[in-house]
């Protein structure tokens, strides 16, 4: 085994010496990746929240003609501020995100028992104006049903007669199609970090070994072609498990920023979380390192082998995709499927339900059985003097 050793430190002191294999490695997909998919989510959901708690302040024209409307705005946060009187142009330049124009008609249509006219100015090209136009009109639409049930009341009508119908909707799912986005999320973050981390370092050990003219010599050493293979797997798995536990960190700080309250479910993203995402995807690990050794063997060279290898990352896209739009039965059968079993390990661990020990070991035997074919299948492609070709 000591020449096994010494053959996996060569390939991995050779890695590190390429700066794209690092790159891709140890930046590009366990930060870069996470931030790039997680990030813009993270900005948009805080850019487009409404607090509707904080207090706000609303810049009101003509709100002496409306004193009970400033009132109940007031009891909902809305602090009332008179507007300037160039408040249009500063809604265009940004400076003020709405203004409510109260029309001095106000006060006699609304005695008079006829619609009071209202006006919300805003800039629907700036996302504030939006957060607050919306958080204003939801305000008065309350006040106007409040109205509303107040006159019918005072007439000896219950308003809800021009209600017949009462629909109401209760979503009995345990898993939410809009939210299973986020729970694939972390196992396609892994899988295409773990693709990336050892892309350029399984073209390098056979197909660039082979152009380089440096793969023959080493096949002449006393070493069997099984530990050559294992040692340059080795190697591969060394790069690919970093590019798997590197993204589980960055990805675990930018998912503990994620306002999960605001999704209207408890969805986990705590540590017992990423702790099963990462006991769950060492089997992966070792399948992926075994497939992208098995491509770069089979291929002649290195541009080949990139070509061959460029189509393996549409590997965790499949059951990424599949099951957005498929309904796949969750059950020990599925989790013998590689890649795919993951995905749902992921789905029941995130929604806050328990993983089976079985369905972890069946995961795992699946991975494992199909890393060891492929494994073998390198061997075999080894042990062909083509290999030298």
């Amino acid at each position: 085994m000591s020449a096994v050793w010494t053959l996996i430190r060569k390939e991995v002191r050779d890695n590190l010496r390429d700066r794209r294999s690092l790159f891709f490695a140890l930046l590009y997909g366990p930060f870069l990746l996470p931030l790039m998919m997680v990030g813009p989510m993270l900005y948009n959901i805080d850019r487009h929240t409404i607090d509707f708690e904080a207090p706000t302040q609303i810049a009101v024209e003509g709100g002496d003609h409306a004193p009970n409307l400033l009132q109940f705005l007031h009891r909902h946060n809305l602090d009332a501020v008179e507007a300037p009187a160039d408040y249009r142009e500063q809604l265009v330049s940004g400076e003020l995100p709405v203004v409510l124009s109260i029309a001095p008609t106000y006060a006699d249509n609304f005695a008079n028992g006829e619609p009071a006219s209202l006006v919300i100015y805003h800039a629907s090209s700036e996302d504030e104006s939006g957060n607050r136009r919306r958080q204003l009109r939801a305000v008065l639409e309350q006040y106007a049903s409040q109205i509303r049930s107040l006159r019918f009341g005072s007439r000896g009508i219950d308003s809800r007669i021009f209600d017949p119908l009462a629909i109401s909707e209760r979503d009995q799912s345990d898993k939410p199609r809009g939210l299973l986005f986020i729970a694939y999320l972390v196992p396609f973050l892994l899988m295409f970090s773990m693709l990336m981390g050892g892309y350029y370092l399984a073209v390098d050990i056979t197909a660039g070994e082979r152009e380089r003219q440096s793969l023959e010599p080493l096949l002449s050493l006393p070493l069997s072609r099984y530990q050559i293979v294992l040692g340059k797997y080795c190697a591969i798995l060394g790069f690919v498990g970093l590019a798997m536990l590197l993204p589980l960190v960055s990805t675990f700080v930018l998912l503990s920023l994620l306002p999960v309250d605001l999704l209207d479910r408890n969805l986990d993203f705590g540590l017992q979380t990423f702790g099963i995402a990462l006991v769950s995807n060492i089997p992966t690990a070792m399948l992926i390192s075994a497939f992208m050794m098995a491509i770069a063997a089979f291929t002649r060279n290195t541009k080949e082998a990139q070509t061959h290898l460029s189509f393996a990352m549409l590997l965790p896209v499949v059951p990424f995709f599949a099951l957005q739009f498929l309904s796949v039965p969750l059950g020990t059968f599925s989790m013998l499927v590689p890649l795919l079993s993951q995905f749902q390990i992921m789905e029941l661990t995130v929604f806050g339900k328990g993983v089976p020990l079985h369905y972890i070991a069946a995961s795992a035997a699946g991975s494992i059985a199909f890393a060891a074919m492929l494994l073998g299948l390198a061997v075999h492609l080894y042990q062909r003097e083509r290999i030298l070709a």
